[in-house]
C-alpha cells in the first residue's frame, strides 16, 4: 500500500486540503495504480498552518489520514482544534515536527561538522521542542499523533515515555536516519542533504534502540526526488530529499542485518506488517491471508550463500 502525504503529491503545487482534490486522486489511483493508494490530506488550507482545511469532508472523500508534511504547524492553537476535530473520527495527524523559528537557513545539522563547513546548522532541539509539543496536545484532546522521520535522541524517548503513559503515539525513522551521520556531509554532495537532516551517531543509535523496544513503529523511505539538474548545485540552495524507494531495503540489509544491528524479522515487520496493522497507514490487515499481497525477498550473506524468505505481509512498505 502506498499513502500519498499532501505535501509529496501536488498538483500545479496545489496541496491536498479539500475534498474534490482527495476524490480527484482517489478516482485517478482506481484506474491505473497497480499498488494499494491511500490520501492523506492537508490539516490546513494550503498548508499554512492558519486555518482548518475541509477535515470531515476529506474523510468522507476517503482520506484516511492528515499532514501538512514538510511544514511545522506553528500556531498551537489551531493544532489542537484539528486534534479535537479528527479525535470523533479517530484518524490521526502526522506530523513533521521541527520548530521553524530555530532552523531557519539553516542545511544540515548542527554539529562540529557544520562549523567546520561553515553550514548554518538545524539543531536537534527544534525537533524535540516540537515532538513534545505535538505528542502533549495530542494527550490533552485524546487524540492520534504520529511523528514522521524522527531523527533526534532525545525525540525517541519523548515517544517511548509518552507511549509509557498511555498517549496514542506513534513514530517512524527513515534508513537514512539509522545508517548515515552528519560526518557523511560535505560541500561536494548534495545526496546528503535531507530533511531533517543527518544527525550524530549517537542518535542513530537512539533509533536503532527505538526500533528494538517498540517506540518506533515503522522504517519508511520519505521518498523525495529530484531532478538531476535541481540537485547539481551548492549545497545551500540545493533542495533538501533523494529518492529513498529504490534503495530503502537494500540499505536495511546491508548496513544493518548483515553486520548484526537488526534481525531480519524486525526489519520486515516493520517495513510491512507494523504499518499496515496502524490506522495511520490507512488499511488494516488483521488475520485474513487474502487480503496480504505475497513477494518473495532474496538476499545473500556475507558468504555469498542466498537465502530465501517470504514475506507475507507487504502492505505499507512505502510512503510517498
Amino acid at each position: 500500500m502506498v499513502s500519498l502525504r499532501s505535501a509529496r503529491c501536488q498538483i500545479r503545487n496545489r496541496s491536498f486540503d479539500s475534498a474534490a482534490l482527495v476524490r480527484s486522486l482517489e478516482k485517478r489511483a482506481e484506474d491505473v495504480a497497480c499498488v494499494h493508494v491511500k490520501i492523506i490530506g492537508a490539516v490546513t488550507k494550503n498548508q499554512e498552518g492558519k486555518e482548518l482545511a475541509e477535515l470531515g469532508d476529506m474523510i468522507q472523500a476517503g482520506a484516511v489520514a492528515f499532514s501538512d508534511d514538510g511544514h511545522f504547524d506553528p500556531t498551537a492553537k489551531v493544532l489542537l482544534n484539528a486534534y479535537d476535530y479528527l479525535h470523533t473520527f479517530d484518524k490521526v495527524i502526522i506530523n513533521h515536527d521541527e520548530e521553524s523559528s530555530l532552523v531557519e537557513e539553516g542545511v544540515m545539522n548542527e554539529s562540529h561538522r557544520s562549523a567546520m563547513l561553515g553550514l548554518k546548522g538545524r539543531p536537534t532541539v527544534a525537533e524535540d521542542i516540537a515532538v513534545a509539543r505535538d505528542v502533549l496536545l495530542a494527550e490533552y484532546a485524546g487524540a492520534r499523533v504520529h511523528v514522521a522521520h524522527i531523527s533526534s535522541a532525545r525525540a525517541v524517548d519523548i515517544v517511548r515515555q509518552a507511549k509509557k503513559r498511555g498517549v496514542r503515539v506513534t513514530a517512524e525513522a527513515t534508513p537514512q536516519h539509522m545508517t548515515m551521520t552528519d560526518e557523511c556531509v560535505n560541500l561536494f554532495d548534495t545526496s546528503t542533504k535531507i530533511n531533517p537532516p543527518l544527525r550524530s551517531q549517537a542518535d542513530c543509535e537512539a533509533i536503532l534502540a527505538g526500533l528494538k523496544d517498540g517506540t518506533i513503529d515503522a522504517i519508511v523511505t520519505d521518498h523525495s526526488p529530484h531532478a538531476q539538474e535541481e540537485k547539481d548545485r551548492e549545497y545551500v540552495y540545493a533542495p533538501s530529499g533523494f529518492p529513498g524507494l529504490e534503495t530503502s531495503l537494500g540499505i536495511m540489509l546491508t548496513d544493518l542485518y548483515h553486520k548484526d544491528k537488526l534481525d531480519l524479522p524486525l526489519i520486515i515487520s516493520k517495513m510491512t506488517w507494523e504499518p499496515a496493522k496502524g490506522s495511520w497507514s490507512g488499511r488494516r490487515y488483521t488475520g485474513s491471508g487474502r487480503e496480504r499481497p505475497m513477494s518473495r525477498l532474496s538476499i545473500r550473506n556475507s558468504t555469498g550463500r542466498s537465502m530465501r524468505r517470504n514475506s507475507t505481509r507487504r502492505a505499507a512498505t512505502h510512503r510517498l
